[in-house]
């Protein structure tokens, strides 16, 4: 036998779980409609860029993964399939959002660490702007030391 007030707990969950997921996909939907909101969900806070590059990440069939300097097209870093899985990972979703670009793989990020220690990195080409922060301090190194490998860069 099953009491009535068993049924509701199951409902009340459920009803709850499609609030969670119905806001979800609003939210996700506003900002990418709405002018500017992608990089409006990136609050700078005012500061000035400390330091900036362009990176072109490459690809490569057996997984791995090779950075180049966007202007100069020297080698920065390389990860092989089982390193670096952050930026890996970070890089092959922002590639999906460049899938219908003519530009591509071979168009440029933009990494910019700003004076307060903001590190962000942006496509151009499709507007999408990363708070690398938001994922924790290791990872953000991780893409912080793409920055300090310029050797004699200006």
């Amino acid at each position: 036998m099953t009491t009535q007030s068993s049924r509701k707990l199951p409902v009340a969950v459920l009803f709850g779980a499609l609030v969670l997921i119905g806001s979800s996909f609003l939210l996700s939907a506003y900002s990418s409609l709405v002018p500017g909101g992608r990089e409006a969900a990136v609050e700078h806070t005012g500061s000035a860029v400390f330091d900036e590059r362009s990176l072109v990440f490459v690809h490569d069939d057996d997984g791995s993964l090779n950075v180049v300097d966007g202007d100069d097209g020297r080698p920065v870093a390389a990860f092989d399939a089982d390193g670096a899985s952050f930026v890996r990972g970070a890089m092959k979703g922002l590639a999906y959002t460049r899938r219908d670009s003519a530009e591509g793989a071979e168009a440029p990020y933009r990494l910019t660490l700003f004076t307060d220690g903001h590190l962000v990195l942006t496509d151009p080409l499709s507007g999408e702007v990363v708070d690398l922060g938001a994922f924790g301090v290791d990872n953000a190194r991780a893409f912080a030391a793409l920055l300090e490998t310029g050797g004699n860069r200006p």
